[in-house]
């Protein structure tokens, strides 16, 4: 497996693939604390299909990033704000607001929820191709149990 560092240099070498959002996110330019350490992240790219002529997205990508404070959750959106910058969403979930993570893997079809006992949106729910990602998913999920239950 790749470490901390080389996850991040492969995330920010592929240029348009990785969505803008992404590589600020990587960078520290954009809702990190100064002080905050980037543990683990996956990046699950972006899923075409061709439909005729025309490339469809079907799966946005997504970043996961677990940091010394939490878990970040972003994923692209396809409005434009900016000439650079397509619309994105992202999640801030601090370790202490995590009551479950559950890893729901059936053949090629995974998934990882996160719950909290947070007011509001109280479940984070990540689908992804175990047959891409699987190993990734069990790394992150080990160092992830490790902070929820430190906290």
């Amino acid at each position: 497996m790749f470490d901390v560092d080389s996850k991040i240099a492969n995330v920010l070498d592929q240029d348009f693939d990785a969505p803008y959002i992404f590589q600020q996110v990587l960078k520290k330019e954009v809702y990190l604390l100064p002080d905050e350490l980037i543990l683990d992240l996956i990046w699950l790219r972006r899923e075409t299909q061709l439909e005729g002529n025309e490339t469809r997205i079907y799966s946005p990508s997504k970043l996961l990033v677990l940091t010394s404070y939490g878990l970040i959750i972003a994923e692209e959106g396809f409005t434009r704000i900016s000439e650079d910058m397509l619309g994105y969403k992202v999640q801030h979930i601090p370790y202490n607001k995590i009551s479950d993570i559950e890893l729901d893997v059936c053949l090629l079809a995974g998934v990882l929820k996160i719950a909290t006992n947070a007011y509001g949106k109280n479940e984070a729910g990540i689908e992804f191709n175990t047959a891409k990602y699987y190993p990734q998913f069990e790394k992150f999920i080990e160092i992830l149990r490790q902070k929820v239950f430190q906290s």
